[in-house]
């Protein structure tokens, strides 16, 4: 190109990069849309998101929260087992007494059912879990689980069956500590023969259903699914990062086991996760179609394996969508060896470009990967400081979750503005668009080369387009065309951005912008891969660019951090003891009105052990009259260095759960001993024992006192909600709304057996 076209067109190329570029951020928001759902006359082979949403509508009746031993509960249990028998199934319960870490004894129920396969030997099981929390309904968050579990078996028998036995398996008191799964493994005769199985889970209300966590040995399973799923969703990153996290599901107890399995789960709406807006009316049934449509496809790509042959020799995958249309991949002992492949193809074109002038080109493509590398480091910064900056302004530490769309196109404009900051670099802007380009993705080879040797799981992202580029810089010279150089540039850009665009949406949804660099990064790069057009880009497109980031800014900044439909979290508990009554409250990311903040020293007066309610706030309460819980004492045994008593614990308001500490001695709770507990060298004050799920005939505790000294006991019980004596705190706001276990009411008492 000569100097005097540069001067009559300057900027061309640059807007032309930036339309691709929003382009492909409009193609990729499209991808993220779930599947329109299925009627409820569809093909009775298929999965109908309205025939499950029929049944979920009638296993939650009125939709009141369900946590593990509730009254409703027990009838969301019964209208399971109902729906079960309405498609030829015929379930049985496992009831059992669940010891879990930081002494927690849960009782909890779960729903087994078998069906048949063609022919003997090991089960695969579909599973998903039928508690709530006490904040909210549940309906996404399981039942939208349960009842895809209850369609997908349905269209199973409607279908060809599976040729291993599928045990359908609802879980209870997940939400405490994975109480019900483990139950499961440790007790129930077929969890011997299972060893692969398909979980169903949400963490939000809306959003495509992604396969975000995978077990040993299921490679083939992968390849196969990629090819019969309708609109995979699905990354062998995402399954590694998913995997540092410290999040769990049920999968983990099943993992712990031996199984292996396919975890899947729609994320979107996060502000409703766990709250009472995780109801039938903010459910997408179309999030229903795809977590169904993935569940059905899932057991049958597991189905298709020989479970005979142990996990670790079926072999490993990298795997990836491409825009939720299909899955590419490849074994992962093939990594390393295609990273350098494509690394060779990129030098070999390097080569091939610079041997009219190699010291000059060599200079070009250090000064293009250096201009990348700014770039995208640009980008991570631009987002994270508008990221802190819009959380400072507002009152929510994650106003983002209010306008996650909005939020994504300001994500996209501040990658756009990194990028050509990137490019500003005189020597770079001297450079040869061609030798840029080959410099630009040389780099992303060498990036996929260490990320094959290090962890195979991430090289994807890096080595499918470095392949692609490979090819296409064959096509580059100094001498090339416009067009030529345009066309290259886009292939290898469309490459990049078909599998990094959705994968940010996904990383957005799960993580927002509390770690504002990381989605910066993934959209610093893909706006990266455009860096030879943005050589000439002229000052006019750079302070558009900039006014662009500003009037985002300034846009986002006027939208509320919270609304009715994605409202932030405050939990409020009362707490009355023999002396006092307090009000405590937990916020998440947003202060409280000034009337509601701590009083001087009221915080360290809370009860100590009963601290497995979080607070951050405590003010005065009025006191209400209904009854502390009740221990009945029997001794049982004495010597002269110890005394075994039995303690019966009832609430007789009906709370379903408990709270005592103890001085320190042996424990035993229905055969359980303490050892399983994980209580020993932990004062009471610290680590009480919680019992959850207890019914109205409470629950007996067998002590062993160590020695003759003057023992007391501190004993709570907690049930949702507030008397009705009481008057909520603060005039209601529907921004605010309680998450997890929600609004609580503690009344404690000591005693002296």
């Amino acid at each position: 190109m000569t100097t005097a076209t540069k001067e009559r067109n300057p900027g061309r190329r640059a807007i032309f990069a930036i339309a691709a570029f929003a382009l492909a951020g409009f193609l990729a928001h499209c991808a993220g849309a779930p599947p329109d759902p299925r009627p409820i006359d569809a093909d009775a082979n298929s999965f109908s998101a309205e025939r499950a949403r029929a049944s979920l509508v009638r296993m939650l009746g009125d939709e009141a929260p369900h946590p593990v031993g509730s009254a409703a509960h027990a009838l969301v249990l019964e209208r399971l087992l109902d729906e079960l028998r309405a498609i030829g199934v015929e379930p049985s319960v496992q009831e059992s007494l669940v010891a879990g870490r930081g002494g927690i004894v849960t009782r909890v129920r779960n729903v087994v059912a078998t069906i048949p396969g063609t022919r003997a030997g090991p089960s695969i099981a579909i599973a998903a879990h039928h508690d709530s929390v006490a904040a909210g309904p549940g309906a996404s968050d399981d039942g939208a689980g349960v009842a895809a579990a209850i369609e997908c078996v349905r269209a199973i028998q409607a279908g060809k069956p599976l040729a291993h036995t599928l045990v359908f398996l609802v879980t209870d008191g997940e939400e405490v500590d994975l109480s019900g799964a483990s139950a499961f493994v440790r007790e129930h005769p077929l969890a011997r023969d299972i060893r692969a199985v398909v979980n169903l889970e949400a963490r939000g209300t809306e959003g495509l259903a992604h396969l975000f966590q995978t077990g040993p040995g299921v490679g083939e399973a992968l390849a196969r699914f990629g090819s019969i799923a309708d609109r995979p969703t699905t990354s062998s990153i995402a399954a590694l990062v998913y995997d540092k996290l410290p999040n769990d599901t049920d999968l983990t107890v099943f993992l712990r086991a031996g199984w292996t399995g396919l975890n899947f789960a729609f994320i979107g709406g996060f502000r409703r996760y766990h709250t009472p807006l995780d109801d039938l009316a903010h459910l997408d049934v179309r999030s229903l179609q795809h977590l169904g449509e993935g569940a059905l496809a899932g057991l049958r790509a597991l189905d298709a394996l020989d479970l005979t042959i142990p996990h670790a020799d079926r072999g490993e995958r990298v795997w990836h969508d491409v825009l939720g249309r299909f899955v590419i991949g490849w074994p992962r002992a093939w990594s390393a060896s295609l990273a350098v492949l494509a690394l060779a193809s990129l030098l070999a074109a390097a080569w091939r470009a610079a041997r009219a002038a190699p010291r000059l080109a060599r200079a070009d493509m250090i000064w293009g990967a250096a201009a990348v590398t700014l770039g995208i480091t640009a980008s991570a910064l631009l987002v994270f400081g508008f990221a802190a900056a819009q959380s400072r302004w507002h009152d929510a530490a994650d106003p983002w979750f209010a306008a996650l769309d909005p939020w994504s196109a300001a994500c996209l404009v501040l990658a756009l503005l990194g990028a050509v900051l990137g490019c500003a670099l005189p020597p770079a802007r001297r450079a040869r668009p061609a030798h840029v380009y080959l410099g630009a993705w040389l780099t992303c080879a060498l990036v996929g080369v260490v990320a094959a040797l290090i962890e195979p799981a991430a090289c994807l992202l890096f080595v499918a387009p470095a392949l692609v580029a490979g090819v296409a810089g064959w096509f580059v010279s100094a001498s090339a065309t416009t067009a030529r150089l345009v066309a290259v540039v886009l292939v290898s850009f469309a490459a990049l951005a078909a599998i990094w665009l959705p994968f940010l949406r996904g990383v957005q949804e799960a993580l927002g912008f509390s770690a504002g660099f990381v989605p910066g990064a993934l959209a610093g790069a893909v706006a990266a891969a455009l860096a030879p057009l943005f050589l000439e880009t002229s000052r006019r497109v750079l302070a558009a660019l900039t006014a662009s980031a500003v009037l985002a800014f300034v846009a986002l900044a006027l939208l509320p951090d919270r609304t009715a439909s994605a409202p932030i979290w405050t939990n409020t508990v009362h707490v009355q003891t023999e002396d006092a009554a307090d009000w405590a409250f937990a916020t998440y990311g947003a202060e409280l009105p000034p009337p509601l903040r701590a009083e001087d020293g009221r915080l360290e007066r809370l009860v100590p052990w009963a601290r497995w309610i979080p607070t951050t706030h405590v003010t005065t309460a009025p006191r209400h009259a209904e009854p502390a819980p009740r221990a009945e004492v029997t001794v049982l045994e004495t010597s002269d260095i110890h005394r075994r008593l039995r303690l019966k614990l009832t609430s007789p308001r009906g709370a379903t759960t408990f709270v005592l500490g103890f001085p320190e001695g042996a424990v035993e709770v229905a055969g359980i001993r303490s050892g399983d507990f994980g209580l020993q060298g932990r004062s009471p004050q610290s680590s009480p024992l919680t019992f959850v799920g207890i019914g109205p005939e409470g629950v007996e505790i067998e002590l062993v006192q160590l020695d003759r000294g003057d023992w007391r006991f501190h004993l709570a019980d907690a049930c949702s909600g507030w008397p009705v004596e009481l008057a909520a705190p603060f005039a209601p706001d529907p921004t605010r709304v309680p998450r997890g276990r929600g609004d609580v009411s503690i009344v404690a008492t000591t005693f002296a057996p």
